[in-house]
């Protein structure tokens, strides 16, 4: 593998991607067999998965700055603007007539698909919140190189617990207008509510030797962190009874030992497997079509809560892969379902194939 290339990145947006595969595909499993004996278990493997989507923004800003730790080419909004911003409207057109809206006529339509578009209340709403960290790489990328990690870490660290504490653990404010709605989702479509992701990412990523040198020399605290934070967050989620989301103030410290942990295990590992290529690969346009298979696929009657996770699960991946690589053949494909990257058949190609999905 080209020296340039970091195979952890692969295995982390891979596992990232069937990991939101997965915790979707819990949720519909346990709307349907609500009175399961799994639920409990369901439910503490989705929180375990909490890391994945965290993950994708500490992974685009890690590219970012590994490959532009200084400033960024020009051109370089403008091409990630094309490939996210294409799909993600065309498919705001699209999700409103598999959702469980009732299309009653043309004008509930353009309603719902103007909200996806314009506020992210659909699946792909993370291309709003991965455009924003790439302006931001864009206007403050020297300024980091610059800066102590210790000090933007902390600071960014601060900030991000604290805003998302105040939305966690407090009430709409009445006379807030819209407060209903930004407490339930507004707060986490701006950055600040992921600013310590990315952050982690610049520094990770602009110094990934020093980086893989410290997981390694602090390997012990790196395998024993995910154990503790974890039961952290499921002590924290316990006593406040807030909601089993990503957007946890205390799913930072559990998602960031979650990072390590996978980039230490995987850089021990000499081969990156032709699935987790695969699915790192496929990982934007899984993204983006997972849920509307999940959303029209049905239980058979044979099934229980377990085989109809598992079946839709499976069935997701599978129809997401396929639909991109069938509309990928087109020259237009990848403006409907994002761009399928390719390992490349030599260096230079897989070199710069990374970079350019959502992770």
């Amino acid at each position: 593998m080209n020296a340039n290339v970091v195979s952890e990145i692969f295995w982390l947006r891979a596992l990232s991607c069937l990991s939101i595969v997965l915790i979707h595909s819990i949720n519909f499993g346990l709307n349907n067999y609500p009175d399961s004996a799994v639920v409990p278990a369901a439910e503490m493997l989705k929180a375990f998965l909490l890391f994945a989507t965290p993950t994708f923004v500490f992974i685009s800003e890690f590219l970012n700055a590994k490959a532009y730790r200084d400033g960024t080419p020009r051109g370089f909004l403008l091409k990630r603007a094309k490939i996210l911003l294409f799909p993600y409207i065309i498919l705001g057109m699209v999700y409103p007539f598999l959702s469980n809206v009732q299309l009653t006529g043309v004008k509930t339509y353009i309603i719902e698909s103007a909200k996806n578009i314009i506020f992210g209340d659909f699946i792909a709403y993370f291309i709003l919140i991965i455009l924003q960290f790439h302006i931001l790489h864009v206007l403050f990328a020297n300024m980091l190189s610059m800066a102590s990690p210790r000090m933007i870490l902390t600071v960014a660290f601060l900030i991000n617990f604290v805003y998302l504490a105040a939305f966690n653990l407090t009430d709409p404010v009445s006379g807030v207008p819209f407060s209903g709605y930004i407490w339930n989702r507004g707060y986490f479509m701006l950055f600040p509510g992921w600013i310590f992701y990315f952050a982690l990412g610049y520094y990770c990523g602009a110094h990934y030797d020093i980086l893989k040198s410290n997981l390694h020399k602090y390997r012990v605290i790196v395998l024993l962190a995910p154990i503790l934070t974890f039961l952290l967050s499921v002590s924290i989620l316990n006593y406040t009874g807030i909601d089993l989301s990503s957007k946890r103030f205390d799913n930072i410290l559990f998602s960031t030992s979650m990072i390590f942990l996978l980039m230490y295990i995987t850089s021990k590992l000499k081969n990156v497997p032709r699935f987790i290529y695969l699915i790192s690969n496929y990982s934007f346009s899984i993204y983006l079509l997972h849920l509307a298979f999940i959303l029209v696929l049905r239980p058979l009657p044979i099934m229980g809560a377990i085989a109809y996770i598992i079946y839709l699960f499976v069935t997701a991946i599978a129809g997401s892969i396929l639909l991109a690589a069938i509309l990928n053949r087109f020259p237009f494909g990848k403006y409907i379902v994002g761009n399928v990257q390719t390992r490349g058949k030599s260096k230079k190609k897989e070199r710069l194939s990374i970079p350019n999905t959502i992770g």
